[in-house]
């Protein structure tokens, strides 16, 4: 799968210091994305949630930015995570099946463009 950096990399890899900017693009293989045949972080790592983006389909900047933009939202934004919370649709991004607390899964930092464009509207209300 291809990936493509949203935000600035600039931190220690897998392979050591790296400095990789917005819009390169990057491989995924066996469950870690990689630049120029260098490891550079797990595909469902912290690092990669936030700076990498699915891009097989030629929009990870707009997913990228979309991820950001709907996490940016719902920071202390009480009346928006309910709105996430009471969203039969959100459930199925949901990691912690538990319902104490919500954590976005893998399949969101993957979703498609209209799920991310239908949750971003959801936050802003």
């Amino acid at each position: 799968m291809e990936y493509i950096i949203h935000k600035d990399f600039n931190t220690k890899a897998i392979c050591g210091e790296v400095n990789l900017p917005t819009g390169t693009v990057c491989t995924e293989y066996n469950g870690l994305i990689c630049h120029e045949g260098k490891a550079l972080c797990v595909n469902r790592s912290e690092n990669a949630y936030k700076h990498f983006a699915r891009n097989d389909d030629g929009n990870g900047l707009k997913r990228g930015e979309l991820i950001r933009t709907i996490k940016d939202t719902l920071s202390g934004n009480e009346e928006a995570w309910e709105r996430v919370w009471e969203d039969a649709e959100c459930a199925k991004f949901n990691r912690n099946g538990n319902g104490d607390t919500w954590l976005w899964n893998f399949d969101f930092y993957n979703a498609e463009i209209a799920d991310l464009e239908r949750i971003a509207e959801l936050v802003e209300g």
